[in-house]
């Protein structure tokens, strides 16, 4: 259990973060985080099995598999081998493995460490707030989908639609509508459970607004 970090991390590939933990049924979980620019991205988590002795599991990605091994040294250290395999044209295999140090004591995460916990739909009745709808669907371990709705007369009114990577305590996304509007959204968890959303909308012709509503999930996806 706990969180382990490569020290000093100078190459420009690799796994940068680990955290290892139990689930609520009491299964392993191996959350994982690899080197990118400027700061490390998340890419997603697995449950892990024993086999002989190391940690194993596997990820699908929307283009490509991963296999990975996670292995205890006998200086204290882990060892986490990623294994690639891309199913469709254009990517190159690949096998890289890193050492990591432990850095904290860790048994758990909280609710908005997963990336489950923000797809659903989610709704503002209040029709005076300008969205009404926020749809987030799971594309693959590390990506979420949004599609946004706002209140109009006299049928909600759809905005348009983003992909982007979700990182541990909220997710962010920037969309153009075909008008060329530019709306950009900061997503959390609220301590209840609700869909926190800071908001910037910028017109094409000129003009900005912003707000923060909170919304409730009515329907999971």
């Amino acid at each position: 259990m706990g969180e382990w970090e490569r020290e000093g991390v100078t190459k420009i590939t690799g796994t940068t973060k680990v955290w290892i933990v139990y689930d609520e049924d009491n299964n392993l979980e191996v959350h994982y985080f690899v080197r990118c620019f400027p700061t490390s991205c998340y890419m997603g988590y697995f449950r892990a099995f024993y086999s002989d002795g190391d940690l194993v599991g596997i990820m699908n990605f929307s283009d490509r598999q991963e296999l990975l091994t996670l292995e205890r040294n006998s200086d204290g250290t882990i060892s986490f081998t990623r294994q690639g395999f891309y199913t469709s044209d254009g990517g190159e295999d690949y096998e890289q493995t890193s050492t990591l140090e432990k850095t904290a004591a860790l048994s758990s995460l909280p609710e908005d460490h997963y990336i489950e916990s923000f797809t659903g739909m989610w709704i503002d009745f209040d029709n005076t707030h300008f969205l009404s709808s926020v749809n987030i669907t799971k594309i693959d371990p590390k990506t979420l989908e949004v599609r946004v709705y706002e209140h109009c007369t006299p049928d909600n009114c759809y905005w348009g639609i983003d992909q982007s990577n979700f990182y541990p305590g909220g997710v962010s996304f920037d969309l153009t509508n075909l008008n060329g509007d530019e709306l950009s959204l900061d997503i959390t968890l609220t301590e209840t459970g609700g869909l926190h959303v800071e908001w910037d909308l910028a017109y094409k012709g000129g003009g900005v607004a912003a707000g923060t509503q909170t919304l409730v999930k009515i329907i999971y996806l």
